[in-house]
């Protein structure tokens, strides 16, 4: 496994954990719409919300991206998608050398 590759995962993995305390506290997983953005900053219908979750808005991958995030998962079967497009920068919808939660199990 590649040095980039590992560090996204590990970066996917604390990610994924953080979503999960979310869920924990506000009873359900960050919508579409509110992203990963949920898990540092506090909008109006989060009852219970006790974060910040997460130390960073701008959540990436070892090559700079932006992780992916989906709820509900159109990738994987997990309870939500969260992955990096990989090395080639693209949406390969979970194949290729696209890289998510899905592989942490």
């Amino acid at each position: 496994m590649s040095t980039k590759r590992g560090w996204t995962l590990a970066r996917i993995q604390i990610l994924e954990e953080s979503i999960y305390k979310f869920k924990k506290d506000v009873g359900r997983f960050p919508t579409n719409g509110e992203g990963t953005s949920a898990l540092i900053i506090k909008s109006k219908n989060m009852e219970g919300w006790n974060g910040p979750y997460y130390s960073r808005e701008n959540i990436v991958d070892a090559w700079g991206n932006k992780l992916k995030y989906s709820y509900p998962p159109v990738v994987s079967n997990k309870e939500f998608d969260l992955y990096s497009f990989g090395k080639n920068g693209i949406d390969n919808y979970g194949k290729l050398d696209d890289i998510g939660n899905w592989k942490l199990e």
